[in-house]
């Protein structure tokens, strides 16, 4: 007689989760897309039928057309779950922090500070960012009435981490409490940077 074996196998694992390996070269080419292209729609679902196509030349000569994507790249976020992401978008996000303001008791500075939302940062040049995030706000209850969203504007604000850095690095106090010599380092190694963070 024979005897059957019966062998029992793992049920197989999921697919792994499908990762974009980009290099530095298309990083950068993603980077110079958004930056001369990228929108953020008042109405995305009209505005994306109605987009016409814009032309981009890479490095290589080739050129690609761009049609619905300078929006898409916006909405993102507004809708992160257009790519899959679960979490909450730029409206929700700063009207949950506006919420919590408002809670605040009524004597607070707290009750204030909605009133005012600055948005700053690379992506806050995208056009269109400001008045998308303020008509989002504005349709929800109990918005406060005068609410005024705005992008920090200044024409070099591209640059404004480093100029402001630049700044603070040049203020003698800085200077004489917070850096660190290469003797002193040499002495007593990171410990040295560490007590001045």
């Amino acid at each position: 007689t024979t005897a059957s074996t019966t062998t029992t196998t793992a049920p197989p694992a999921p697919p792994a989760a499908p990762t974009a390996v980009f290099t530095a070269a298309a990083r950068n080419i993603c980077t110079d897309i958004k930056e001369r292209f990228a929108r953020t729609a008042k109405d995305f679902a009209m505005q994306a039928r109605s987009t016409a196509p814009s032309n981009y030349t890479l490095p290589d000569g080739r050129v690609i057309q761009l049609h619905d994507e300078a929006l898409r790249c916006g909405e993102l976020l507004f809708q992160p779950a257009l790519v899959g992401h679960r979490g909450p978008g730029l409206a929700d996000l700063v009207w949950e922090n506006i919420r919590v303001c408002l809670g605040e008791g009524a004597n607070s500075p707290m009750r204030a500070l909605p009133q005012f939302v600055l948005l700053c940062g690379g992506v806050s040049m995208m056009p269109g960012l400001d008045e998308r995030l303020q008509a989002e706000l504005a349709a929800r209850p109990g918005c406060p009435r005068e609410l005024y969203v705005s992008a920090f504007a200044e024409e070099d604000r591209w640059h404004a981490a480093w100029i402001g850095g630049s700044i603070i690095a040049s203020l003698p106090a800085f200077v004489e409490h917070n850096f660190v010599s290469k003797a002193e380092y040499a002495e007593v190694g990171v410990a040295a940077v560490h007590k001045r963070c």
